[in-house]
């Protein structure tokens, strides 16, 4: 992923447990993560937040998409790696172990009262 693209979708961000820990944000990254792969700008917002709705404009979600689709389609493993407790969200952190063998990708997830307020790709 390019790290602008990246940096750009991570400025829509608001704000050791195991996955059975958090489902409402395992359902969240499994939705938005499916979002991104079929290119789908309105499911990908559609549990967010209205600042995150607002700071995530279509031409950049397009961006990552068109970066993230190969990827997703290849095959992925997602690993729960916690939650932190950040200015009122609950950040839930994933880690992307992708089938083609390169580069891994950090997930962020914000979520408040079940709503996303951010998602960061590193």
């Amino acid at each position: 992923m390019r790290p602008l693209a990246a940096a750009v979708l991570g400025l829509a961000l608001c704000a050791g447990a195991a996955a059975a820990e958090a489902p409402g944000a395992e359902s969240s990254l499994k939705r938005m993560l499916a979002a991104l792969q079929s290119s789908s700008y309105d499911e990908f917002v559609a549990n967010a937040e209205e600042p995150f709705r607002a700071a995530l404009n279509r031409t950049t979600f397009d961006a990552v998409s068109a970066q993230m689709t190969p990827r997703l389609k290849g095959g992925y493993a997602a690993t729960y790696l916690g939650t932190l407790n950040q200015v009122g969200y609950g950040v839930h952190l994933w880690k992307l172990v992708f089938k083609d063998g390169k580069d891994d990708v950090l997930v962020r997830i914000s979520t408040k009262d079940g709503r996303v307020g951010g998602f960061f790709l590193q």
